[in-house]
């Protein structure tokens, strides 16, 4: 079962929403505004305001400016930092237009000469505010990944950053402009988290690596995942994907979620979004990521404010997802290893989730909170689907394997399942269902849900399929890897007998032609070729039989 959140909208007054449509019209929109504020989230772009977030992207792209700019994008603030003033000053001092410089800029132009990153324009002139151009500022970011930027390739500065993968073909022509203002600086370094350095490694892992951008947030922005349990790789595409003003609301709710915040007033650019709208991108983002825990509900004013509700405090919250976080850390090392191939992980996941998991079979006014997440099933042991589910995705994520929530129903209620992608094919996983309990309270691990297609789980679940891959293949499928197929009940017999006198105990048959099987008298005929009795449970929409000897 899922738990039903409430969403709710608030008119304040015909005059209060007016004014808003003015001024959401008579805003000033530039094209690099949600690449400003992605930048603002991973901490590599200040703005111009202490106490808000102002990227003030009209301003003109100078020397000065600039030099702060990508300082703070390269990480290089807090080195900044240390300068002590009689250093700034002293640095300064051989320019006699060191006076132009405005105050929050003299730390940064300081350091900016004592690393080299820049030089006077003149022996005695700094150029404060020169204007930049789009081959400068290329080139200092060239010069910074490891290259050779001079004379004889300054004009190529700009297709040298297309070529290392920091700017989408085209985009050189774009930029190649004798004065840049502050967007354009912005959708140049947008980009360049993704160029090559003159090592091979990119902009974005050396930031992750040297812990100016944090990981989680990296991942959570999509722009690594991990790609095996002791390795994060890039996240490719064909061209590099600017975010858009939908990013930029989804990153902002993001934001308020994880941090379990009450309220957010969502930036101008993003006021034209429905309360309808905004509900289905918090809806998206809760799914998106589990490790947002509590949250239970909104109300959305068109002033442009939302309230969030949790059933938790911010303090226990924290706590509970920093448990969660480890707690996944531990059962992935523990579990599988990097060798180990992607179907082969994705079954001992899912088996530890299965074999530490209880489904909660509470009441459902009496379900605690914590059994509708992950924090509930891998913490805690008692999870409703929801909480399955989510515990599924965290840890496949995190041993390198694509996984996705799906919501949807199933046998007359709400239900939550996976899809997850093996070897580049989609397949549903239900850990729910592989949970089942004998009528004697016997438990076993079973697969009937373990990778199928649509065609084979749409016979009990339904979801809203344009939102999700098609799931058509039936290599990675359990039965089908393992040749646990049997195509009538004879051969059923035959693959019971076999694996008995093997000396497995608990098998588990599918049926092909499920139609005309008989599952009692198949499983009475092997009991008694066996001389053994059995406990047997019969799938009959699956057509799966799993018996325990």
């Amino acid at each position: 079962m899922r738990k039903t959140r409430a969403f709710i909208s608030i008119v304040l007054t015909v005059a209060l929403l007016m004014t808003m449509v003015i001024q959401v019209n008579a805003e000033v929109r530039y094209d690099y505004e949600p690449e400003a504020w992605q930048l603002y989230r991973l901490g590599l772009f200040a703005g111009a305001s202490v106490h808000t977030f102002n990227p003030d992207l009209g301003a003109a792209l100078d020397r000065q400016v600039g030099t702060t700019l990508l300082l703070n994008f390269l990480g290089k603030r807090k080195d900044v930092e240390r300068l002590s003033v009689s250093e700034i000053n002293s640095i300064l001092s051989r320019f006699k237009d060191a006076g132009e410089i405005s105050s929050w800029a003299r730390p940064y132009m300081a350091y900016a000469v004592k690393t080299g990153m820049i030089v006077g324009t003149s022996p005695n002139t700094i150029g404060p505010n020169n204007y930049l151009d789009g081959y400068s500022f290329a080139a200092i970011i060239l010069r910074h990944l490891g290259y050779v930027v001079d004379r004889a390739n300054f004009t190529r500065s700009l297709k040298m950053l297309v070529d290392v993968g920091g700017l989408n073909p085209g985009e050189d022509v774009s930029f190649n402009k004798s004065r840049l203002i502050k967007n354009d600086g912005i959708g140049i370094i947008y980009t360049s988290l993704f160029a090559r350095s003159a090592d091979g490694e990119t902009l974005i892992e050396k930031l992750i690596n040297s812990g100016t951008v944090s990981l989680d947030k990296a991942i959570a922005y999509k722009f690594v995942r991990y790609a095996n349990t002791d390795r994060i790789e890039v996240v490719r595409t064909e061209k590099i994907k600017r975010p858009s003003v939908h990013d930029l609301l989804y990153y902002e709710i993001y934001e308020a979620l994880i941090n379990a915040q009450p309220q957010l007033t969502i930036p101008a650019a993003a006021r034209a979004y429905s309360a309808q709208e905004i509900f289905r991108i918090i809806e998206k983002c809760l799914t998106d990521n589990p490790e947002i825990l509590y949250y239970s509900g909104c109300t959305y004013t068109y002033d442009g404010t939302i309230s969030f509700r949790y059933h938790l405090d911010a303090r226990t919250t924290k706590d509970q997802q920093r448990k969660l976080k480890l707690k996944v850390e531990d059962i992935v090392r523990k579990t599988v290893t990097p060798d180990m191939t992607e179907f082969e992980k994705e079954k001992a996941l899912h088996d530890y989730i299965v074999n530490n998991c209880d489904y909660d079979k509470s009441e459902y006014d009496r379900i605690p909170p914590s059994s509708f997440n992950a924090y509930g099933a891998l913490c805690l042991g008692t999870a409703v689907c929801e909480g399955y589910a989510e515990a599924t995705k965290l840890l496949l994520n995190r041993a390198g394997i694509d996984c996705s929530i799906v919501i949807g129903t199933s046998k007359g209620g709400g239900h939550a399942w996976n899809i997850v992608r093996i070897d580049g094919e989609y397949y549903h996983l239900d850990t729910t269902y592989n949970d089942p309990v004998f009528s004697n309270g016997d438990r076993m691990l079973v697969y009937h849900y373990f990778n199928l297609t649509d065609r084979e789980i749409e016979t009990d679940h339904q979801w809203k399929r344009a939102d999700y891959p098609v799931c058509d293949s039936t290599k990675f499928n359990y039965y089908s890897y393992n040749s646990l197929i049997a195509k009538d009940q004879n051969e059923f017999v035959k693959l019971v007998t076999q694996a008995v006198n093997s000396g497995i105990t608990d098998i588990s048959i599918k049926v092909e032609n499920k139609k005309n099987f008989n599952y009692q008298a198949a499983v009475k005929e092997a009991c008694n070729r066996l001389y053994m009795s059995c406990i047997a449970l019969y799938n009959q929409e699956m057509g799966i039989v799993d018996l325990r000897f």
